[in-house]
């Protein structure tokens, strides 16, 4: 989804339409794209789940970010030795639960 809708939102409301009120973001369709290859190499998420959710202007780049991404052995392997709260992984609460009285950590 957010591949599909990287793109700077020009205009405004109404007749507001100075280059300040623009929306630009950080990253290019592409880059978005290849963070998401690069996630579904980490997870293990087939190609075809992903493709066809994608617009087909980066269907192409996206198998070749998968490709390229997937052949970048000792960085994938730097990347999946970082760890991660549990919960992350369980689709738990991303914030840790406190306890009571205790100070918190964020």
């Amino acid at each position: 989804m957010l591949a599909n809708t990287v793109t700077p939102h020009r205009g405004g409301y109404g007749s507001c339409r100075s280059p300040a009120m623009e929306r630009v973001g950080n990253l290019a369709e592409r880059e978005v794209a290849y963070a998401l290859a690069i996630f579904c190499v980490l997870k293990e998420v087939s190609e075809k789940k992903v493709t066809r959710h994608l617009k087909k202007t980066l269907k192409g780049f996206f198998k070749k970010a998968l490709k390229d991404a997937g052949g970048r052995e000792m960085m994938l392997a730097d990347l999946k030795a970082i760890e991660a709260p549990l919960h992350f992984n369980k689709h738990e609460g991303a914030i840790p639960v406190e306890e009571a009285g205790a100070p918190s950590t964020l």
